[in-house]
């Protein structure tokens, strides 16, 4: 795809999360950490399930939080691909720069993903940023699963628990959606869905099985493609 530096971006990041993975399949030990007895006795009892059949299912629910940790920075290295963009090394203030487009951002998977106590100290680190790297740059909080589907690109001015007040208004400083951000960023105002069929096509390639079902969950979180 014209948007990213290498044709071969998108389906480095999607074997390593695959990767991940089967490892995690192949290794798995749910002992490894104590279990907790009354969650699991709940749980099982909750559920109906017997000893075995909760084994199972707590098995299946530590891979697939390997899985959602693999995933966690699934985003910020695809924006990292994108043609002018660089995804920082773990460790810097920021997740994201971009030198041509005078961008920094701070990525995150979903809108409640960070705390709001925490998204204070979003803020003060991008304004942080912002005051050294030169002039002309704008910093984003990039959500990029909404909890609505209407757009936003608009000043970001989170609570602070501590003052009972919020951030100060500073037009440099916003909180983006995805779909929003990767129309900026890409000039395509369609790219979150062309980088989802994307993903569809590399799912494929590696043999894997992909319904259109859950493109209407795309949908629901984006709205219809622009025409």
């Amino acid at each position: 795809m014209s948007y990213f530096k290498n044709n071969d971006a998108l389906s480095k990041i999607i074997k390593k999360i695959y990767d991940a993975y089967i490892a995690a399949k192949s290794s798995n030990d749910i002992h490894s950490n104590v279990i907790d007895p009354f969650s699991a006795l709940l749980e099982a009892s909750f559920n109906g399930m017997d000893y075995e059949e909760w084994i199972v299912a707590e098995e299946s629910r530590q891979v697939q939080k390997t899985l959602q940790n693999a995933i966690g920075n699934f985003h910020e290295e695809i924006i990292g691909e994108i043609k002018g963009f660089e995804n920082l090394k773990v460790g810097e203030i920021i997740d994201i720069v971009s030198k041509d487009k005078k961008i920094i951002a701070e990525i995150k998977n979903k809108w409640n993903t960070t705390k709001g106590n925490h998204k204070v100290a979003i803020y003060d680190d991008i304004a942080s940023v912002l005051t050294t790297i030169g002039d002309g740059f704008t910093g984003y909080y990039v959500e990029v699963v909404p909890k609505k589907s209407t757009p936003y690109d608009k000043e970001f001015t989170p609570p602070d628990n501590k003052t009972h007040s919020r951030r100060a208004s500073n037009s440099k400083i916003r909180v983006i959606d995805g779909k929003s951000f990767y129309a900026m960023i890409t000039g395509d105002k369609n790219a979150v869905f062309k980088i989802y069929d994307e993903i569809v096509a590399e799912l494929e390639k590696l043999g894997l099985h992909t319904e259109d079902d859950f493109k209407k969950l795309l949908t629901k979180a984006y709205g219809e493609p622009t025409q």
